[in-house]
């Protein structure tokens, strides 16, 4: 551990999300109640653009909560758990790149940083693999989380990202993965692969941390 890492932990501890005792963010106990998932999620959609969706665990309280805390409270360290957990319990597809669910500018002003774009970055370079800022957003909406309703996600996740230099990208890495925070409906990934068909991938994925009912 470098002398940097060491005075964070200082002033910075990590506390475990599950029984609350400093040291690491999950203690064995609260890891072993995780419900890791296996199998891909079928996506009950209109017209299913993504080759294949997938979610790591299942959005239960102790993975709410860790969530929150990296998407809201700006525990941004997690990331690096989050996308070892991906890289060492997911049978990831073989893939070109990697690329994420944007944020719109506004939404990144708020928040300081992409959740879904740091756990991309982590584990792009866990493959040793290019992370790729293959869509923008163009349209600024109310946060999806509290939308309980299929058909209100399904709209509200209609033509809300443009390419970036994907039509350019796709030549070179015609398998792309896409990687977010939370899965519902898979409406998001959805809209986002099909962006990224239209501009040349041939092949898009989709992952997740984790996978809400």
């Amino acid at each position: 551990m470098s002398w940097l890492c060491k005075i964070v932990d200082i002033f910075y501890p990590r506390f475990c999300y599950h029984c609350g005792r400093m040291g690491e963010f999950l203690c064995d106990q609260g890891y072993n109640e995780l419900n890791f998932l296996t199998a891909p999620i079928k996506l009950t959609l209109p017209t299913v653009y993504l080759d294949q969706a997938q979610a790591l665990l299942a959005y239960e309280p102790l993975v709410a909560k860790m969530i929150h805390q990296y998407k809201y409270n700006g525990v941004r360290d997690l990331s690096a758990t989050f996308a070892f957990w991906l890289y060492q319990f997911l049978p990831l597809p073989e893939v070109d790149a990697l690329t994420y669910i944007p944020l719109h500018r506004k939404r990144l002003q708020e928040r300081g940083y992409n959740q879904a774009r740091l756990i991309a970055s982590a584990l792009a370079q866990k493959l040793a693999l290019p992370c790729l800022p293959a869509l923008k957003r163009t349209i600024y909406r109310d946060k999806q989380a509290l939308s309980k309703n299929a058909a209100e996600r399904l709209t509200k996740s209609a033509h809300i990202f443009a390419p970036q230099n994907a039509a350019i990208w796709s030549k070179k890495y015609p398998r792309i993965l896409i990687i977010d925070d939370v899965l519902t409906t898979g409406a998001t990934l959805n809209e986002a692969a099909r962006i990224l068909k239209e501009n040349g991938f041939a092949k898009v994925y989709g992952v997740a941390l984790a996978h809400s009912d």
